[in-house]
């Protein structure tokens, strides 16, 4: 997390490599990250940034 703020959530992406038959599934593993993220002090707006806005536009 201390990674993130010194550049910042405009400047960030979230990715796992999570589905491995060890780990939780995807979607419910990707949302612990998210709340891991809440948690950690980061706003609701910054962590969908980082999920969504940020990810589409590299595809953009």
């Amino acid at each position: 997390m201390d990674s993130i703020r010194a550049v910042g959530p405009e400047r960030c992406l979230l990715s796992t490599d999570l589905g491995q038959t060890i780990n939780p599934p995807v979607a419910e593993g990707f949302a612990l990250f998210a709340q891991t993220l809440l948690d950690g002090g980061f706003t609701v707006e910054e962590v969908r940034r980082m999920a969504v806005t940020n990810s589409a536009a590299l595809v953009e």
